[in-house]
């Protein structure tokens, strides 16, 4: 029988800040870099016969700039801070971190170990809970269940915000008419607004997330009201069909022109799972 070993001579060590400016991609080949090679992968042979051990790379989750999304139709915004001894590593504790919600700022304390998460939050208001159990949905989506469950306080998911035209980042400017096709090829029309509700971050058009107001044409019905949000390259609406309510998701996608220097990429297509699409009317 014999026994064949990986070398695995890259460190494992932290991974600088500097990691931002780059691409996805190249971002990620770097952070994954090290463990994959760091990790043993035995190899055995006995009698002609193989058994092969892989492991799967290790996740380094990417804290740098804020996560948001909406929960109880109030945007939220998350600023994780890991300690200097977790930086860049697999598995850490947060020092005093914040989340801003409603207009208020908490702060917040936690861990982290791979694709999972615990936060605490100090004295929380609703729509907060006390404590939170985090999955890494995506390596830039974190799902975020009370723990333990608590009546009257709802999971949210919040989206990476990196402020970096290169990733999938979108100007949630979506104010206007937007014409297509649903998924049935029956054509459809949404007129979309900013909800005046919106009281963080106020507004302002160049933020990732806003909350929406708006009305549904679809087809020969009658027009019906709708309420949703953006957040990143997310969208989420609620229509009140005659049939019940709706809920449909979708993603945000860019025209052709990349984005000037210095800025994030402005919506063309409202892209919807599971069929339709929408764009911006002339």
């Amino acid at each position: 029988m014999t026994s064949i070993t990986q070398d695995a001579r890259l460190p494992v060590g932290d991974v600088p800040h500097q990691l931002a400016h780059l691409s996805r991609p190249s971002r990620r080949k770097l952070l994954l870099g090290g463990v994959a090679a760091a990790a043993v992968v035995p190899l055995y042979g006995c009698g002609g016969g193989a058994l092969v051990g892989a492991l799967s790379p290790a996740f380094a989750p990417f804290f740098v700039f804020s996560y948001q999304g909406v929960v109880e139709r109030k945007i939220v915004s998350l600023s994780f801070f890991p300690n200097p001894s977790s930086s860049g590593k697999t598995s850490g504790d947060f020092d005093t971190s914040n989340i801003n919600v409603d207009g208020k700022q908490y702060q917040f304390t936690g861990s982290f170990n791979e694709r999972t998460l615990d936060i605490r939050v100090v004295a929380p208001l609703s729509p907060l809970a006390a404590a939170y159990s985090g999955l890494f949905s995506e390596d830039e989506t974190i799902v975020l269940t009370p723990a333990p469950a608590q009546a009257g306080r709802q999971p949210f998911t919040v989206r990476l915000d990196r402020g970096d035209p290169a990733a999938k980042r979108f100007l949630p400017a979506l104010t206007g008419d937007w014409t297509g096709l649903d998924a049935n090829g029956v054509p459809w029309k949404l007129r979309l607004a900013t909800d005046p509700v919106n009281a963080f971050p106020l507004n302002d058009p160049g933020d990732a997330t806003v909350l929406l107001t708006g009305i549904e044409t679809l087809g020969a019905a009658a027009d019906v009201t709708l309420l949703g949000y953006a957040s990143v390259h997310y969208i989420e609406l609620d229509i009140a069909r005659a049939g019940g309510k709706v809920r449909l998701t979708g993603t945000l996608q860019p025209g052709p022109n990349p984005p000037q220097a210095g800025s994030s990429q402005i919506t063309a297509t409202i892209a919807i799972d599971g069929g339709g699409s929408l764009r911006r009317a002339p």
